[in-house]
């Protein structure tokens, strides 16, 4: 019906893990199958979790048929004659957004770790303020850390936020996160302490490290009054680290970082990583 386990696993850009089927007939009579599979990136290497596939079926003597044995499932498909959706935000291809926060309510595909038991984020005209919380994105079971997140959609991507930190007070933390799960993440930060202000990059690699991840890198600002610009650029098992201060130029901050610890392989779960605003109170 449908496999790809006896593919050669070196074969270019790979569509693995097929499965998990549901087949639907359309009004004109056609059936199709959705389905869940992976893209790795390298080897076992995913970070964009089980995604959802669509293909057409033929049945054959009263069993149906998606690929023929040893067909690999198509990057693009041609789609069925449905109406085309009314989602605003892009949802697959190459796509650039921006996401402001003015509006009363956040969007629907952002989410947070738990449901909210107290209000942490307002939006509005201004964007969006989070009040730093006491729990770190590691701290599994201690409470909500304050984290929206939004899910990762591409193996190569660049994620970038402005951070206005001049009201952060000392022990106080706040810029961008890409989150395989609690076990697992990389944060880009401004962290206000009492000597000043810095670009901080933490990483939570596995339970062996604290909840509110370790420093891998570090560079004070002379000025902490202007808005400064954190980013990410995914390049598959690559990331590379960045800010700006204000309109200045861009000061790397790591570069050729190992992305592979976001990735289901070594975070394991099937849910893909997400990226999004984080504050974090010490």
């Amino acid at each position: 019906m449908l496999t790809q386990r006896d593919l050669d696993p070196s074969r270019s850009a790979p569509i693995t893990s097929a499965g998990h089927a549901q087949l639907v007939e359309l009004q004109d009579g056609s059936w199709w199958a959705v389905f869940l599979a992976t893209r790795p990136y390298q080897g076992n290497h995913y970070t964009l979790g089980r995604e959802t596939f669509l293909l057409p079926v033929q049945w054959r003597d009263g069993w149906p048929l998606i690929l023929p044995h040893g067909t690999a499932v198509p990057a693009v498909a041609t789609r069925p004659p449905l109406p085309a959706g009314t989602q605003d935000a892009p949802t697959s291809g190459p796509m650039q957004w921006s996401e402001h926060f003015q509006d009363a309510r956040v969007p629907m595909q952002w989410m947070t770790i738990h449901p909210p038991t107290a209000p942490w984020y307002v939006t509005g005209p201004q964007g969006l303020r989070i009040t730093p919380l006491s729990v770190a994105l590691g701290d599994i079971g201690r409470g909500q850390p304050a984290y929206l997140g939004h899910r990762l959609q591409h193996h190569h991507a660049t994620l970038a936020a402005t951070v206005d930190g001049s009201t952060l007070a000392a022990g106080e933390q706040a810029g961008l996160a890409v989150v395989a799960r609690e076990t697992h993440y990389l944060a880009l930060l401004l962290v206000r302490e009492d000597a000043g202000m810095s670009v901080v990059l933490s990483r939570r690699a596995g339970t062996q490290e604290p909840g509110s991840g370790i420093v891998l890198a570090r560079a004070p600002l002379a000025d902490a009054t202007q808005p400064v610009t954190l980013r990410f650029a995914l390049n598959g098992a690559r990331v590379h680290m960045d800010y700006a201060v204000g309109s200045g130029q861009w000061q790397t901050l790591m570069e050729q970082g190992d992305a592979r610890m976001l990735s289901t392989d070594s975070a394991g779960g099937f849910l893909g990583a997400t990226f999004g605003p984080y504050a974090y109170a010490q």
